[in-house]
């Protein structure tokens, strides 16, 4: 298997019936003692609401980083160390 460049940060917003894959970055907000979610944004989306599966890319992403057209990227879970990988 090859490799390619990883996902920028990324977290998924699950629903009835989809799972979201989103992008954002970390800004410093006047008043707030911690970093806030800025400039989020949908590049993907897993077409069941558990949150496992491939991700489907929006063409505004892949436009933007072409090294992901053609390349499955999958999202699973790992019984045994209980997370999303």
């Amino acid at each position: 298997m090859s490799k390619i460049a990883p996902l920028p940060t990324v977290y998924c917003c699950k629903s009835k019936n989809r799972t979201y894959i989103r992008t954002y970055k970390n800004s410093r907000v006047e008043g707030k003692n911690y970093p806030v979610k800025t400039d989020i944004r949908n590049i993907a989306e897993i077409a069941n609401g558990e949150g496992v599966g491939r991700l489907i890319f929006r063409e505004d992403f892949l436009k933007e980083n072409p090294k992901f057209i053609d390349r499955p990227v999958v999202r699973v879970f790992d019984e045994h160390s209980n997370k999303y990988v």
